[in-house]
């Protein structure tokens, strides 16, 4: 039996799309909770601001990943739309593989920014290990590679069945 790319990253999207709505939620209370305490109370917690910005780069680069496997990430097509459709195909395959040798740059230095700090240093005002924080980048980054990964694999499918 054949690996079912598209079901794989179907299920990593949904798993993608529960975890995001836990994070959003989670922020949304986080903020609410610190400006009753900030301008009703008179008493701001230090540790609300921290943890939304953590939450804030979790939600982000895990809605990134959901973004790359929707082909919704911010992108030019303006050029693209006034090109023949086979130019524009080819343009848009080694724009792919660009952007997975880009993600796969992006992870391995911060991969290697994590190794030397993500154990050592800890935040201010929640006093966690910032390996939690940096866990959120790596997991982000590694899950866009993927699903770049998946489309490109996708698309190389398309291609051989266009010239067969």
């Amino acid at each position: 039996m054949a690996f079912n790319n598209r079901g794989f990253l179907e299920h990593v999207n949904k798993v993608i799309s529960i975890v995001s709505e836990v994070i959003l939620g989670a922020m949304w209370v986080d903020v609410f909770v610190g400006v009753i305490f900030r301008y009703g109370l008179k008493n701001s917690l230090a540790w609300t601001e921290e943890l939304a910005r953590y939450l804030m780069i979790w939600l982000a680069f895990l809605c990134g990943s959901a973004l790359v496997k929707g082909s919704e990430n911010t992108r030019l097509t303006f050029f693209l739309e006034k090109l023949p459709r086979r130019i524009s195909n080819l343009i848009e395959y080694l724009e792919m593989i660009i952007v997975s040798v880009f993600l796969c740059i992006s992870l391995i230095l911060s991969i290697k920014v994590f190794t030397l700090v993500g154990f050592l240093e800890t935040s201010s005002g929640l006093g966690i290990k910032m390996f939690w924080v940096q866990f959120g980048v790596i997991l982000g980054l590694f899950l866009m590679f993927i699903q770049t990964i998946g489309l490109i694999i996708v698309e190389t499918k398309k291609l051989k069945q266009r010239k067969v």
